[in-house]
């Protein structure tokens, strides 16, 4: 379904992402959903696909090494057209912006933005302020990226953040196993599995997508129950059981190698407030 409404390999590999962001919202509680009702949904999200600007697309000399990329700060204005539009959660985040090019060519963008999330917080606390760990916010790769290029770029970016910050301890990133990413090129790059959060959903505004970030700040709030007393019909939930979001963390120290990595990763609850 997704191959009929895709031109090439990058839009089809945005679009699945997208598609299973959005076929939770009409899914039953036991994840079924008719073959019709996907087919539309589909479609429907694959009229909402941006045609990529020229710095997206793959050069004529596609590289063959990670080698040859070359890491490069992005600006907040082209970051914010690559989270907006080609990102699968259409959704910006602020923070530092590097990206992987090719020629002129934008092949992998690595976001790092400012930890706000209180539950990670606590676990973390007292020995690591938040103020000293950074967030892997947005990840883009394009599908003409040699092989380990990712790896790569996230030890490229790791250096140059630990360059301009001397008082960063620590990398964290969420991975969502149920939408294909299994975390590989982290363990590569020598990240290690730190926890597991619990109670996944997915939220819908205007039958799109919305981070809970979002919400949070148009609304004042995540939670559901206020959400539909407040919306009414232009909100509604995933009903259907999901898979918890992997949390993955680099310390940046002998000593918080050891204790951001271990050997039964904790787990928390994500809060709707």
């Amino acid at each position: 379904m997704i191959e009929d409404h895709a031109g090439d390999r990058d839009a089809a590999r945005r679009l699945a992402a997208r598609a299973f962001l959005h076929l939770p919202r009409l899914a039953d509680r036991l994840g079924q959903i008719e073959r019709d009702a996907a087919r539309r949904e589909i479609r429907r999200i694959a009229t909402t696909e941006t045609a990529a600007p020229r710095w997206l697309n793959a050069p004529d000399r596609v590289p063959m090494s990670p080698l040859d990329l070359e890491l490069v700060e992005l600006s907040p204005e082209r970051a914010r057209t690559l989270h907006e539009h080609f990102h699968y959660l259409r959704s910006y985040r602020p923070g530092l912006h590097f990206v992987g090019t090719a020629e002129d060519r934008v092949a992998i963008l690595l976001s790092f933005s400012d930890l706000d999330i209180e539950a990670i917080e606590r676990s973390l606390a007292p020995k690591l302020p938040a103020s000293r760990v950074r967030i892997l916010s947005r990840v883009y790769s394009a599908s003409w990226v040699p092989r380990n290029s990712l790896s790569r770029m996230l030890a490229l970016a790791t250096r140059e953040l630990r360059r301009r910050e001397a008082d960063l301890e620590a990398l964290l990133t969420y991975v969502n196993p149920g939408l294909g990413f299994d975390g590989a090129s982290y363990r590569a790059a020598n990240w290690r599995l730190f926890g597991r959060e619990l109670g996944t959903r997915y939220s819908y505004l205007d039958e799109n997508y919305i981070t809970d970030r979002e919400l949070s700040r148009l609304f004042g709030t995540s939670e559901s129950t206020t959400l539909t007393y407040m919306l009414g019909d232009r909100i509604a939930f995933s009903r259907m059981p999901l898979p918890p979001l992997n949390l993955y963390a680099l310390g940046l120290n002998r000593r918080l190698r050891n204790c951001l990595g271990p050997i039964s990763p904790r787990s928390w609850q994500r809060p709707w407030a």
